[in-house]
């Protein structure tokens, strides 16, 4: 609207001038007052809304710090809390530690043992060794051997005997027995320095002598005999014994087996009453009574029964030469007569005196007359150490079993056919010893365990199950001591032992592991009644006696049990108290930490269950502290827990790196925002101070020349 007020060109441009400066100092007066330069987008548009975009980011950031500072707290309480559950965890395993330390628990430890086992010792369990060394000492090359034979084999190999004697071919003396053995492939003999015969295998498999292999031998043991009459059936047994008759087998010992033999008897009651007292009995394949010894020890079988089955009655079976005579046996002075005396009328018929005196002055004396029985001589002189009886020719037999000289005198003694006044020298072993006495050679024979396998598995059906297979014999990845059957054992980490005792191979848990049970099969193992090394009821497996536990020991370790799950109470305690804010990474809580204003950006944090049943921890029981495996099982599961620990700690570590990292990151990049906002819409406050200042004297002077300007104008009225 134009002004009704005329104003001359100079009032005017002083008047806009002024008001241009007011409008400037009023300007620059906003902006000290704000200390902004843009206050509106009237100011500068693209700087206001640009400005604007930066703080509004800026304070989204701002109200994200928070949760991140929370988050950086809740992980912190965490790893609090983990740094206390590794001390639980610690002294938990101190405690095992000190139950492990503690004395045993146990009374018996879970075991298995053999039946016993011939020959066995810790370094030969199938009762052979790869050498065998004679106990004659002083022997020479020279010196002759008596008649016999000598049967030599390797464990895995064919049996070479050996014939000695004066005979060409035969070896006479020791030094061609040596020849001999060492021309057979596999085996080696010579004269030790102190003159004793030593056989080895080369090959490592064993030596065994006088070994009697194969399947037609008796399996009981090297001693043996069998008998000449086929018994197909019970029938064929009992039409032998129309009468009643008795067989009799006396081992070198004293050990007796005695059965009387009837029309009833059957093949079962005489194998049964025989297979008693270490002697072993059976009908072969040809239906033939074989008799034999386990432990290979000598024996006699007598009897009027023994010579309808087919063996002489009387009959001496050397110790494990499987051989048969019917004279007495070495080591008696004896003397036969040569009359044969069919029954008691034959004895009647004759008559006289017989008088018999031994060296140390022991005597017999009997008179034969019209009434004498059989029975009655036989008895009546069997005493003070002479044993006498007729033999399968019914003529009389007299001997001395301690060896000494006697003499036979009277009528009655050249009645029967021993002259009177007969001297019977006294036994020389030296003049009749075969040549296994000679070399100082004593059998040697596999026992049951011999080529048989042995598997032993502990902790059946569990993740702890471990199993080992031995092979039991001298051959190459077989078995035959009591260390390298161990170490089959240790290599497998089956937990047991073994160890000989009183003749068997006992089979037990470790010290370590005394309060476990195992379970034994194999071909070593067989059905009750058996002649297999191990026998069970089922013939299949075998379980080990169950552990006993108590005394001084149990106790001590029943007050460790207490005091770890007394620890493990505390675990969970504590497990429970780990949380901030409501958050704890300890009980399963996740945490998702965002970064941005978009949420884009952020950090999820996969909480755990660390208490005790999270850390793979259990309450224990006695039994879990009663041996030392059971207590490492323990401690392996705690040290499980603190590998968790740590790994856990480690993770949450690593988060809270992150999280801090971002945290400072954050604060940066809001200053950064906030300095580019202040950038393009602050004013420089020194510069708006100088400018204010400017345009309060361009004003004063504005001013002042309006007042001139307006003078000049008034001039006019110096006319009037």
């Amino acid at each position: 609207m134009a002004s009704d007020i005329t104003l001359s060109n100079a009032v005017r441009n002083n008047l806009l001038s002024l008001q241009n400066t007011a409008d400037l100092l009023g300007r620059t007066q906003e902006r000290l007052a704000t200390g902004k330069k843009v206050n509106s987008a009237l100011d500068n548009p693209t700087n206001f809304f640009t400005a604007s975009s930066l703080t509004a980011r800026s304070s989204d950031l701002s109200s994200l710090l928070d949760s991140v500072s929370n988050s950086v707290q809740a992980l912190k309480a965490a790893d609090t809390g983990i740094s206390g559950l590794t001390k639980l965890v610690e002294s938990a395993k101190a405690t095992a530690r000190q139950a492990l330390q503690a004395p045993v628990a146990y009374t018996q430890k879970p075991s298995v043992t053999s039946n016993a086992l011939t020959g066995i010792s810790a370094d030969a369990l199938t009762g052979t060794t790869n050498k065998v060394t004679g106990t004659k000492a002083g022997l020479t090359l020279d010196k002759t051997l008596n008649e016999g034979s000598i049967t030599i084999a390797t464990a895995n190999g064919a049996a070479t005997t050996i014939t000695v004697g004066a005979a060409p071919g035969n070896a006479a003396t020791v030094g061609d027995v040596i020849d001999q053995i060492n021309s057979v492939s596999g085996l080696a003999a010579r004269l030790t320095d102190t003159g004793k015969l030593e056989i080895t295998s080369a090959d490592g498999t064993g030596v065994q002598i006088n070994y009697k292999g194969g399947a037609a031998d008796l399996a009981a043991g090297p001693s043996e005999t069998t008998g000449t009459v086929a018994v197909a059936d019970d029938a064929a047994l009992q039409a032998l014994f129309a009468t009643d008759k008795e067989l009799t087998l006396v081992a070198e010992d004293g050990d007796t087996s005695t059965i009387t033999l009837t029309a009833t008897s059957t093949k079962e009651d005489l194998l049964t009453a025989l297979n008693a007292n270490g002697f072993s009995a059976e009908f072969d394949t040809d239906n033939q009574l074989r008799v034999g010894r386990e432990d290979g020890q000598s024996f006699t079988v007598s009897g009027t029964a023994a010579t309808d089955l087919g063996i002489t009655n009387g009959t001496f079976v050397a110790a494990s030469q499987g051989g048969s005579f019917t004279a007495p046996p070495p080591g008696t002075s004896q003397v036969s007569g040569t009359v044969a005396v069919a029954d008691d009328a034959a004895l009647q018929a004759l008559a006289g005196e017989i008088n018999l005196v031994a060296e140390d002055g022991d005597s017999a004396t009997y008179t034969i007359d019209g009434t004498s029985t059989i029975a009655d001589l036989t008895s009546t002189l069997t005493a003070n150490g002479f044993t006498v009886s007729f033999d399968s020719d019914n003529q009389l037999k007299i001997a001395r079993d301690d060896g000494q000289s006697f003499s036979v005198a009277g009528t009655g003694a050249a009645a029967l056919g021993i002259d009177n006044g007969t001297t019977v020298p006294a036994y020389d072993p030296a003049d009749t010893a075969g040549p296994l006495e000679q070399l100082g050679l004593s059998s040697t024979y596999s026992n049951n365990l011999d080529g048989k396998s042995l598997t032993v598995t502990t902790g059946q059906g569990t993740s702890d199950e471990r199993t080992v297979t031995v092979s039991f014999g001298v051959g190459e990845d077989q078995v035959n001591s009591i260390a390298a059957l161990n170490q089959a054992f240790g290599d497998a980490g089956v937990a047991v032992e073994a160890l000989v005792v009183n003749g068997s191979l006992k089979i037990q848990s470790t010290n370590a592991a005394a309060g476990q049970t195992f379970e034994i099969e194999g071909t070593a193992l067989g059905a009750t009644g058996t002649d297999a090394a191990f026998t069970s009821a089922t013939g299949t497996t075998k379980e080990s006696t169950p552990a006993t536990f108590g005394g001084a020991g149990d106790e001590s370790r029943k007050a460790f049990v207490k005091d770890y799950n007394d620890l493990l109470k505390q675990i969970n305690v504590l497990a429970s108290d780990s949380s901030y804010n409501g958050i704890n990474l300890l009980a399963g809580d996740d945490l998702s930490v965002v970064f941005n204003e978009n949420g884009s950006s952020k950090l999820d944090i996969k909480g755990v269950s660390f208490d005790a049943e999270g850390l793979g921890l259990n309450d224990i029981t006695e039994s879990d502290f009663r041996d030392s495996q059971s207590v490492n099982n323990v401690i392996g599961k705690l040290d499980a827990a603190l590998g968790s620990l740590r790994s856990q700690a480690s993770k949450f570590g690593s988060n809270l790196s992150i999280v801090e990292t971002r945290q400072n990151f954050t604060k940066e990049l809001i200053n950064v925002l906030d300095t580019g906002a202040a950038n393009l819409t602050l004013a420089d406050t020194n510069e708006e101070g100088a400018n204010a200042l400017a345009l309060q004297t361009r004003q004063q002077l504005s001013t002042t020349a309006l007042s001139l300007s307006s003078q000049a104008d008034q001039a006019v009225l110096r006319l009037f």
